[in-house]
């Protein structure tokens, strides 16, 4: 594959991990909002350290989201960490099944920002040695 066909991918699978990433961020955000009213509306403390806790996951996966535009590596790291302590955080109290929809969506986008890098930095070493 040429070097131009695969810049032109790793700033496409950049921009879907952006995407997604982003979105889930959004709506896993409105989700955890919704859940920390209802806990300290029923007055229950551990629902509300947890719920909590998952906002602040939520919430690095948002820097990660915006540390992307500058690191890819970083920002998929941050993203698959985050997907990872989802789904450990939420495996006893929703179930397996239901926590692996859960983190998926950043798994996903932290994926598609490490493939994206390995990818450009493929390509800029390659376009390095040309110029030699």
């Amino acid at each position: 594959m040429s070097t131009i066909k695969q810049q032109r991918l790793a700033k496409r699978i950049r921009w879907a991990a952006r995407i997604i990433g982003l979105l889930a961020a959004a709506f896993f955000l409105v989700f955890l909002i919704g859940e920390i009213v209802i806990f300290m509306a029923m007055q229950q403390e551990m629902g509300l350290i947890r719920g909590v806790l998952n906002a602040m996951l939520v919430i690095v996966a948002v820097a990660g989201c915006i540390v992307s535009w500058w690191r890819q590596w970083l920002a998929g790291i941050l993203l698959i960490l985050t997907s990872f302590a989802l789904v450990i955080s939420g495996i006893a109290v929703y179930g397996f099944t239901i926590v692996l929809l859960f983190g998926s969506p950043f798994l996903v986008a932290g994926v598609l920002f490490l493939l994206s890098w390995w990818l450009s930095r493929k390509t800029s070493s390659s376009a390095s040695a040309l110029k030699l």
